[in-house]
């Protein structure tokens, strides 16, 4: 029956959308289930996922939980976004104040769906639990998007009980995958990968093997990467996101990315 509506109303996805064209065939959005999304520091998988958080925000609420960002951070990486204009010019005060001003009014179009919310050490999935099922209630929605930023800071921030972070990370991952069913939502988990990993720019799941089970546990692996032998255009640099594993169908992969750092933008690589 969803499908049938979902093809109905036109839309091109029975899950929530990416926003991705390529992406969205492979996943068909995001559905129910536990999703990771690994990469190496300062590839952009923080502003990836701001990027699908304010997608999912036009639909469904979304509760955003940040170890690396404070609230105020995000709402301006988001803000500056759609305003075009880098944070660093908010910083420095030499932001188009117009432009700026419309990015705010954009943004106000989706805040109301959009909780960002700082991790502590009380942070529990139980409590993002809570604060998901407010969210759903508030707006009258049937599923949400929680995204966890990220993974390891959390399992350090509020351990399991066990020995080492490796363990308590995957007993957070189990944890979260259970929150993904108790929600009937999907759960995206961005991850470090292992200190050891040889090739950043081109990870495998081999680079999540520090992080226990994380690999088997997930329904779906994201691996983000450099593409070092190619230059983009201008501040645009390529990159490229692997779906490593796939419960719901197809993996291995590759949608070609675009990424402009400045304003943390994602776009999908032009076809020739």
């Amino acid at each position: 029956r969803e499908a049938r509506a979902s093809k109905e109303s036109g839309r091109a996805t029975l899950g929530i959308p990416t926003g991705l064209a390529d992406l969205d065939r492979t996943l068909n959005g995001f559905n129910p289930g536990l999703y990771v999304m690994g990469g190496s520091p300062g590839v952009g998988k923080t502003s990836l996922a701001l990027q699908w958080a304010m997608k999912a925000a036009e639909e469904v609420p979304v509760v955003y939980v940040t170890y690396e960002n404070s609230p105020s951070n995000l709402t301006l990486k988001a803000i500056g976004r759609l305003a075009n204009i880098s944070p660093s010019d908010v910083d420095r005060g030499v932001a188009d104040l117009a432009k700026l001003q419309e990015g705010a009014a954009d943004f106000g179009k989706i805040a109301h769906r959009l909780a960002f919310v700082e991790g502590t050490a009380s942070t529990t999935t139980a409590s993002i639990q809570g604060q998901a099922r407010q969210a759903m209630a508030r707006h009258g929605a049937r599923r949400c998007l929680v995204i966890v930023d990220y993974l390891q800071r959390m399992a350090h921030a509020n351990g399991s009980g066990y020995g080492t972070l490796r363990e308590n990370v995957s007993a957070l991952t189990l944890g979260l995958r259970k929150l993904a069913t108790q929600l009937d939502s999907p759960v995206l988990a961005i991850s470090s990968l292992s200190r050891g990993v040889n090739n950043y720019a081109h990870p495998t799941l081999e680079a999540l093997k520090e992080s226990g089970d994380l690999e088997f546990t997930a329904d779906v692996v994201l691996l983000l990467g450099k593409r070092e032998d190619v230059l983009g255009k201008g501040p645009r640099r390529m990159v490229d996101l692997e779906v490593a594993k796939n419960r719901f169908g197809e993996a291995d992969r590759k949608v070609g990315l675009s990424f402009n750092p400045a304003l943390g933008d994602f776009a999908q690589e032009a076809r020739e």
